[in-house]
């Protein structure tokens, strides 16, 4: 080979001179059957060192990542596969951080929210499937998923399947949900409506009404009834408390097979978090401290892995993550806190587990 181009042999004549000379010797010396084997590995060796230095069935470009060509696809098994855990939320809890920094791990992939079609189970599984991001036989794939309770009973006879929780501070949960949602009706006309309610006094106050969230301009005036007393049905303060849903994950799917993540933790230190993801989900160390920075504001962490320069900062990376949040009145705050204590209480003691977020 000439000087200038050693070391430039594409894979596939790698593999053909490869395993052509190793399948000789082996002829010469031993039986077909010794040789086979001898050449497999090979095969196997090369399969395991992508020229990422991680094996993918993707190209990791800046700002993008793209599918491999098919003759590499199928040398390294890629395929569609079903998820091998769930992220299942709670919303505004960290779950969209958690799968942006999950799907940095070699061996996952993660996707966001694939619909699930509840018709015949097998034919709709088989279809969910197909929606799933290419993985290689030694990867997992990681979904979010966030639909009716109905919905989760088709994942039980999955075997070995995992559920990722995340679980915040609800109060600071309430504050970020009806941002979130606020601007969300900002940019999505379409997709709200409103509701007129008669005051006493004559006049007339506006809802705006998205899916089961009714808002008025304030967050206080949001939450509070009446006889400024919180209106604890809203959907702002219901979906802070986390225990009934937990309890029912937990009795149906076992305790052993569904993880409750910190939100708070997870925001301060994120590699603790991460490393006992990797326990739970049982893939290889790989997280380390050096992995992540903080952005030019000290608030959010940001990836920082060589062979991913398609991650960037979340804050860039999401428009919607970073925002200002509303000031708040200290008194309604601390009416939240009151409220939400005996329930956070009770959550702690029946998962055995310390969230710092608990007073």
């Amino acid at each position: 080979m000439h000087p200038s181009r050693k070391g430039t042999l594409k894979p596939a004549m790698y593999i053909f001179f490869s395993v052509t000379i190793t399948w000789l010797i082996c002829t010469y010396k031993y039986s077909n059957e010794g040789c086979t084997t001898s050449s497999s590995k090979i095969i196997r060796s090369i399969k395991d060192n992508d020229n990422t230095g991680m094996t993918s069935c993707y190209r990791y470009n800046d700002g993008n990542k793209t599918v491999k060509a098919e003759k590499r696809l199928k040398l390294l098994g890629c395929k569609h596969r079903l998820p091998s855990a769930l992220i299942l939320g709670v919303k505004k809890c960290g779950t969209g951080a958690l799968r942006y920094f999950l799907d940095l791990h070699p061996q996952i992939e993660v996707i966001g929210t694939p619909n699930f079609e509840n018709r015949n189970l097998n034919d709709s599984m088989k279809r969910w499937a197909s929606r799933m991001p290419l993985t290689t036989p030694k990867q997992k794939v990681v979904a979010e998923y966030q639909s009716t309770v109905n919905l989760y009973q088709n994942f039980y006879s999955m075997d070995k399947l995992k559920y990722i929780f995340i679980l915040r501070d609800p109060v600071e949960r309430a504050v970020s949900d009806y941002l979130h949602v606020r601007d969300f009706s900002f940019r999505n006309k379409n997709a709200i409506s409103y509701r007129t309610e008669r005051l006493k006094d004559g006049g007339f106050k506006t809802f705006m009404v998205y899916k089961n969230y009714e808002l008025l301009p304030t967050f206080e005036e949001s939450i509070l009834a009446k006889d400024r007393a919180l209106n604890r049905s809203h959907a702002l303060i219901a979906k802070g408390l986390y225990l009934n849903r937990m309890r029912w994950h937990i009795n149906r799917f076992g305790r052993e097979n569904v993880i409750i993540i910190d939100g708070n933790s997870f925001q301060r230190k994120p590699v603790p978090v991460l490393r006992t993801l990797e326990k739970f989900l049982g893939i290889s160390p790989f997280f380390k401290k050096d992995h992540f920075h903080l952005d030019s504001n000290g608030n959010f962490y940001c990836p920082n892995i060589k062979e991913r320069p398609d991650k960037k900062c979340v804050s860039e990376d999401n428009a919607t993550k970073g925002r200002k949040h509303p000031e708040v009145d200290e008194n309604v705050l601390q009416m939240l806190r009151l409220f939400y204590q005996p329930y956070n209480r009770k959550l702690q003691k029946y998962l055995n587990q310390t969230l710092i977020w608990v007073d």
